[in-house]
């Protein structure tokens, strides 16, 4: 695939990744790039659930150090400062291999996370040559590596309008505003997929440029 979730397979039942006495899960060998804030959907995968978690559920991640995470029962408590107001205890390492999932919902007071990861390196330049090309315009957009880029445009209305013009440019593209997003963070959401080529993005790019100058977005 050109893309894979991004989702950390570990064994549970290792005292080496499920730590007990400091409420850690050790996913270093995973190397999912999960961040402070992520929404992430715990599976038991058929075995027996990590004592203080529950399967198929969604918990929030805390970055505690190279690959540790912590688990919190809000966004909010994940990314305050105080480091144990609800925060999942661990009692017991549990049975088989689980996993951790992003999921890519939207976090009713953060942004939205990412569930996909590039694992294709052409790819991996299609989407540096596309955020460059925005960001030379002068949009203003969420840097990262997933196939999806929000440009920031923080207006609900502007979001719409600037979507139906780029639908007239032959650019396929949405809008998103509160309550999809947290309040004034209205933005247009861009995907890319593995059948886009660089002229493709060219021609996106060039249109976005155009709405974007009519529009007041960027000089």
């Amino acid at each position: 695939p050109k893309y894979i979730a991004r989702k950390a397979l570990f064994d549970s039942a290792a005292t080496t990744v499920v730590s007990a006495a400091n409420d850690t899960i050790n996913l270093l060998p995973s190397n999912t790039g999960f961040n402070t804030g992520d929404a992430v959907y715990y599976s038991i995968n058929g075995g027996t659930a990590i004592g203080g978690l529950t399967d198929a559920t969604t918990y929030f991640v805390r970055v505690t150090g190279a690959g540790l995470i912590t688990l919190y029962d809000t966004y909010a408590n994940a990314v305050a400062t105080s480091g144990t107001t609800g925060l999942v205890g661990i009692s017991a390492v549990g049975v088989g291999t689980q996993s951790l999932q992003l999921t890519g919902a939207a976090n009713a007071s953060g942004p939205n996370n990412s569930a996909l990861v590039f694992v294709d390196a052409a790819e991996a330049r299609a989407t540096e040559t596309r955020a460059k090309g925005i960001k030379n315009a002068g949009f203003d957009f969420k840097d990262g590596e997933s196939a999806i880029v929000p440009i920031m445009l923080y207006d609900a209305k502007l979001s719409q309008v600037m979507a139906d013009k780029l639908l007239e440019e032959g650019i396929y593209v949405i809008g998103f505003f509160y309550p999809v997003v947290p309040k004034d963070q209205a933005r247009i959401r861009v995907q890319l997929s593995a059948a886009h080529e660089k002229h493709h993005l060219d021609k996106a790019i060039a249109a976005f440029t155009k709405v974007g100058k009519e529009l007041g977005v960027i000089a």
